[in-house]
């Protein structure tokens, strides 16, 4: 009997403690897969589950402004809904994603014929245990002529 609830021990010090077993960071990268596909497929449904409610986009110097261009969430969806942006697939590259208890930080790439975004994700993780986009800090370079 001991020795079984050893075993049963190690085993949960060695699950808790290794990366392989939490499911967090593939968590995350569902999120981000619904984030861009809902923005691809302009699926609003897809995108309000997905966004945190004070969710918004951050751009720096976007479009050669000087200044700093926040989209909050109302406005991005609206956005959507209008067919001012997304309604283009665009293919993704997860660079990294690092996840410390209930935060999580991901660069991703994402590209199209059109533009290419280098945006950094910010995700908080609710008491429901859901992933939820905060923050959306993209570069944004066009592509196509």
């Amino acid at each position: 009997m001991t020795t079984n609830l050893i075993l049963i021990y190690c085993f949960a010090i060695t699950v808790s403690a290794n990366p392989c077993f939490d499911t967090s960071r593939e968590q995350v990268e569902a999120a981000i897969e619904n984030f861009v596909k809902g923005g691809d497929e302009r699926n609003t449904a897809m995108l309000e589950a997905v966004l945190h409610p004070d969710f918004r986009v951050t751009i720096n110097r976007f479009m050669g402004k000087d200044d700093v261009t926040v989209i909050t969430r109302e406005a991005y969806l609206s956005m959507i809904t209008a067919g001012k942006i997304g309604g283009e697939k665009r293919n993704i590259k997860i660079i990294s994603i690092d996840v410390q208890d209930h935060l999580a930080v991901a660069k991703v790439i994402l590209t199209s014929t059109a533009m290419k975004l280098t945006s950094n994700l910010q995700f908080v993780k609710d008491i429901k245990g859901s992933w939820l986009l905060i923050n959306d800090m993209p570069l944004v370079e066009k592509t196509g002529s």
